[in-house]
């Protein structure tokens, strides 16, 4: 039966694209203009839906980006360098197009092993002092008291 199927595919008539299609049918009258403004209606309908959708997803991909970047952010100096080492977004995303976070950490490390000079530089903590002594402390009232009595100003 399935042959059948493929000898009479070349026999079939092309497809011809839904806005070049007849609106008539053997026993339908022409759409006349009513019919033709209600179909031309449809068919901006259906263009601005679709550029909204291009919008929508332009959107979430920007969004996507961003949480991937902001993930990167706590090993990468730049999480921007993702991008420019070839990381694709699509390879961060799970099954259902949403992002990963072991996905962007496995890329982070992966990237890191290869360029460990694009690590985040480790956060220096203790004191500006070098711990050299306690910070100054505010002098007291019988100090400045003294002060100005010597005229030390």
């Amino acid at each position: 039966m399935e042959r059948e199927n493929v000898d009479t595919i070349d026999e079939q008539e092309p497809v011809t694209p839904v806005d070049e299609r007849d609106t008539t049918g053997p026993d339908d009258e022409p759409l006349g203009e009513a019919g033709r403004r209600a179909l031309e209606a449809e068919r901006k309908a259906r263009r601005e839906a679709e550029q909204k959708l291009a919008a929508l997803a332009g959107r979430v991909e920007a969004l996507q980006r961003a949480e991937a970047e902001r993930l990167a952010g706590g090993k990468l100096a730049d999480p921007r360098d993702m991008w420019a080492a070839g990381v694709e977004l699509d390879g961060l995303l799970d099954n259902e197009g949403a992002l990963n976070a072991d996905k962007v950490v496995e890329a982070v490390d992966g990237l890191l092993a290869e360029r460990p000079h694009w690590a985040k530089a480790p956060r220096l903590t203790g004191s500006a002092d070098a711990g050299r002594g306690e910070p100054a402390s505010e002098p007291s009232l019988a100090a400045i008291a003294d002060q100005i009595v010597r005229g030390d100003d």
